[in-house]
């Protein structure tokens, strides 16, 4: 009787040890990050592409974009400010595809949001179209299933 009881306590330990791993795992925090970006040769050449999330590939070579580590699903909102003249934004997924992006005509700021199915990176171009050389980027990170 005392083996049987025995392994009856030793098996619910187990048990109950196993039941945190099973557990879900906690959900990703959201952030707000703003990140200073400087792009000193203005590059008006992208704006002929069709497609405002396409006028950051101008002919001119661009800055190397911020790159952004998203934890989960959700969505990224993300905002230019503190320029005067006409900046642009691009943002793009790991392996360099376009998946959104703005270009307003001033005095309006540039302001985009992308919806990502699980966590990965993305790389946030802003570029200098025809402006000051410097821009604030603000990225925001909502988690949403």
């Amino acid at each position: 009787m005392r083996t049987v009881l025995s392994v009856a306590l030793v098996s619910a330990a187990a048990i109950g040890l196993a039941v945190p791993a099973l557990a879900a795992p906690p959900k990703p925090k959201n952030f707000t990050q703003e990140v200073s970006f400087t792009d000193a040769t203005p590059d008006p050449s992208g704006n002929a592409n069709s497609g405002n999330e396409n006028h950051c590939t101008g002919r001119l070579p661009h800055e190397a974009p911020i790159t952004v580590n998203v934890p989960g699903p959700g969505d990224v909102d993300l905002s230019l400010s503190g320029f005067t003249g006409d900046w642009g934004l691009q943002v793009l997924d790991a392996s360099g595809e376009v998946i959104g992006g703005d270009d307003q005509t001033p005095p309006a700021l540039e302001a985009t949001s992308v919806r990502l199915k699980k966590a990965g990176i993305i790389k946030v171009l802003p570029c200098n179209e025809a402006g000051t050389p410097t821009a604030k980027v603000t990225i925001k990170y909502s988690y949403r299933k």
